[in-house]
Order: structure tokens, then C-alpha cells, then sequence
């Protein structure tokens, strides 16, 4: 998948708070235009993240979760 595609995917690795003492990796308001910003803030991270793997030597030719496995097709 390319890395523009991947950063509009949700993950469920990621951690985020509203409050001081609260980690979770979603909320119950969480949904595409959800106006909270949490939302925002637990997509993919593509070649950001210490897990992405690139297909090749160049960023634009996609990438995968290496967390998530590689896409079969």
C-alpha cells in the first residue's frame, strides 16, 4: 500500500489519552470525522513507525505494517 494510503488506516498499537492516567487506542466517538482529534491522532504512522517495511529502496513504492504482516493478494 502506498504511505499516503497507510496514514488514513487506524492502529490499534497506538496509545492515546484524553485525561492524565488514561491509555487506551480508541474511543467510543472514534469514527472518520470524528471531532475529538483522537482519531487523528491513532492512524498509521507508514514510514514514520520503527515497524513499517518498504517494498524496495524507495519510499514511494509502498510499504506494509511489518507489525501487521504483509498484504497477500
Amino acid at each position: 500500500m502506498k504511505e499516503n494510503e497507510a496514514r488514513t488506516k487506524w492502529c490499534p498499537f497506538v496509545r492515546t489519552g484524553l485525561t492524565a492516567g488514561m491509555s487506551v487506542n480508541r474511543h467510543i466517538a472514534d469514527a472518520p470525522g470524528a471531532t475529538d482529534g483522537v482519531y487523528d491522532e491513532t492512524r498509521c504512522l507508514a514510514s514514520d513507525c520503527a515497524c513499517w517495511r518498504a517494498y524496495g529502496l524507495r519510499r514511494e513504492n509502498g510499504g506494509y505494517c511489518g507489525l501487521a504482516g504483509k498484504e497477500e493478494y
